[in-house]
């Protein structure tokens, strides 16, 4: 048992435990630039717009439930950045564009509705208490 101990004592952990923690900053940053340094994601930001009056009025356990995927900016650069995403919410894919400013969703503004390459959008039908498209 004394030499064993011996044994592990000649090794250095000192490297691995600094390439472990090198390798969690890394991890770190990585989901911050992947995330684009916002604390408000724009996913959270779709939804709350959603539950919302303008946005249809969801209820916020139906806001939930929307899915933001692939979001693609679209039209030239301007005042807004407007970006097409498609929606999955109950097996369903929606499109619809949005338009940020300073990573906060205006919703509303003119290209909400009429974006550059963007369809007519989904909105949130209280009768069908669903998504639907326009």
């Amino acid at each position: 048992m004394r030499r064993r101990l011996h044994e592990l004592r000649k090794w250095d952990l000192g490297p691995v435990g600094a390439a472990i923690i090198v390798g969690l900053i890394l991890v770190a940053g990585y989901a911050v630039v992947v995330s684009g340094g916002r604390g408000d994601s724009r996913e959270h930001q779709i939804r709350a717009f959603y539950s919302s009056a303008q946005g249809g009025g969801a209820p916020p356990e139906q806001a939930k439930l929307i899915h933001v995927r692939d979001c693609k900016r679209v039209g030239p650069p301007g005042e807004y950045f407007i970006l097409k995403c498609a929606l999955e919410y109950h097996g369903q894919t929606f499109s619809s564009c949005f338009a940020f400013e300073n990573d906060q969703l205006q919703p509303k503004s003119r290209e909400r509705q009429t974006g550059p390459r963007c369809e007519k959008g989904a909105v949130w039908s209280r009768d069908a208490n669903s998504l639907i498209s326009r």
